[in-house]
């Protein structure tokens, strides 16, 4: 789990920092972060490394 949390934060902290890099620039492009949510899958149980295993 500390290396998922750790590269969530780096993709958050890259999304910020691209989005201030881009408003300095004045691009009307936007850098927007957003969660997937939960997808209901067995991924969470089935597999042989399932989280629920690793917890």
């Amino acid at each position: 789990m500390k290396f998922y949390n750790q590269s969530k934060f780096a993709n958050a902290v890259f999304g910020w920092e691209l989005h201030r890099r881009l408003s300095s620039a004045g691009s009307p492009v936007r850098s927007v972060l957003a969660h997937p949510g939960y997808a209901s899958t067995n991924l969470q149980t089935g597999t042989p490394v399932a989280m629920t295993k690793v917890i």
